[in-house]
């Protein structure tokens, strides 16, 4: 069972928006990603009619504060006032990044547990757009490869994060370096690589570690949520699947 949380009739939500759909009396319901609460249900009321301006604040992806209440511990949050922080414009005006923000967008809505708190994850999250949204601003020609993988080490931290992994091909030497790429870099570091063809084996070397690793999301179901939240924990467990 989650645990329950205390909340306050009125609280101020840090969030991601994950997903949302409209029902018939022009009300948006939306999969949030807090920073202090993890994945969260709201409700919009009326967000989609056409006097409501409120739409427009609510799209998949962008990063929010929204002021909001709930009638208890188990019923979703009712938005009020909404403030975008941060639109992620940079990444999604090229379609190929657009492709790859999306992906990882799905793959924390339908993993993470609900209401379960993963503010390093969450961390992780805004690091990972606002880092892509800057290179692909500052850059003429951004190198699809190096932004390619950047998402893919996500991918792989997250899964790893949620117990999902190939234990029994971990131990093999050939992926070792590409594992402590994959868990230890930042996405600022591997965007700033100058890639050449001496790379090309490493990265084909990756692409199959993750394809592998994905297969695990479907070999293995997730370890207890509260795992990942004790970084100390996936540290010790990281350092003895290594040995």
């Amino acid at each position: 069972m989650p645990p329950t949380n205390n909340r306050t009739k009125n609280t101020l939500i840090e969030a991601i928006v994950l997903n949302r759909r409209q029902n018939a009396n022009g009300d948006l319901y939306l999969n949030l990603f807090d920073r202090n609460q993890g994945k969260i249900t709201a409700i919009a009321k009326q967000a989609m009619s056409p006097l409501s301006h409120r739409s427009g604040s609510l799209e998949i992806g962008w990063y929010i504060f929204a002021h909001a209440y709930s009638k208890n511990a188990d019923s979703p949050y009712i938005l009020g006032r909404i403030e975008v922080s941060e639109s992620f414009w940079d990444i999604l005006i090229d379609l190929d990044h657009a492709t790859w923000f999306f992906r990882v967008l799905d793959l924390v809505n339908h993993n993470i547990p609900d209401r379960y708190p993963h503010p390093h994850l969450f961390d992780n999250l805004l690091n990972l757009f606002e880092s892509l949204g800057f290179y692909s601003s500052s850059k003429e020609n951004p190198n699809y490869q190096l932004i390619q993988l950047t998402f893919h080490a996500f991918e792989a931290k997250l899964l790893y994060q949620l117990g999902y992994w190939p234990k029994e091909k971990i131990t093999q030497k050939k992926w070792q370096k590409v594992i402590h790429f994959l868990l230890h870099k930042e996405p600022s570091e591997i965007l700033s690589l100058n890639l050449h063809k001496s790379h090309l084996k490493f990265l084909n070397q990756l692409q199959n570690f993750l394809d592998q690793l994905h297969q695990s999301l479907i070999e293995y179901q997730p370890i207890n949520p509260k795992f990942f939240t004790k970084q100390s924990l996936i540290k010790k467990t990281l350092s003895a699947h290594e040995k």
